[in-house]
C-alpha cells in the first residue's frame, strides 16, 4: 500500500516529495518543518489529490452512445422513443435486454447519420475517373 501511495502521489507531480515521505511515516530532513505546517494542511493536500483505492466508475456504454449521438445532432431519447413507436409489439423482459436493444438502436442510428454525412460530403460527389486523373469537386 505504501509503494502504491508513493507512486500515485509522485505521479501527480503537484505534491512535494518530502510531504509524501512524511505522510508515509518516514523521518526526513524537513520533518520538523512539515510537522509545524500542521496535519490539516497535509490532509487538504491528500484530499485535493483525488487519490483513492475505490475502483473508478466505468462509463456506461449507453451513456457513451447518447453522448456521441448528441454531438452528431441526434436526440437519443427521441430516437429511442421513435423506435418504440415503430415496434409496439416488442416485449422487453429484463433490463439487460433493454440495454442491449437501446445499444443496438443508438449504434444503428449513429452509423446511419455518419454514412449520410459521408455521402453528402463534397469529396464523395467528385467525378470518378482513372486513379491517375486529378479530380475536382463538382
Amino acid at each position: 500500500m505504501r509503494k502504491y501511495f508513493k507512486t500515485q502521489m509522485t505521479k501527480l507531480g503537484t505534491i512535494n516529495s518530502d510531504y509524501i515521505e512524511y505522510m508515509m511515516g518516514h523521518v526526513t530532513d524537513t520533518y520538523n518543518d512539515i510537522e509545524n505546517i500542521g496535519i490539516e494542511f497535509l490532509r487538504d493536500l491528500y484530499r485535493n489529490s483525488g487519490l483513492s483505492i475505490r475502483p473508478k466508475t466505468k462509463i456506461d456504454q449507453i451513456e457513451t452512445l447518447k453522448a456521441i449521438a448528441l454531438t452528431l445532432g441526434l436526440n437519443p431519447d427521441e430516437v429511442l422513443s421513435r423506435e418504440a413507436m415503430v415496434k409496439p409489439h416488442r416485449t422487453i423482459i429484463d433490463s439487460a435486454q433493454k440495454q442491449e436493444s437501446d445499444f443496438n438502436i443508438l449504434s444503428r442510428n449513429i452509423r446511419k447519420t455518419l454514412l449520410d454525412e459521408l455521402k453528402s460530403s463534397r469529396y464523395l460527389s467528385m467525378d470518378s475517373g482513372s486513379p491517375a486523373e486529378i479530380r475536382t469537386p463538382v
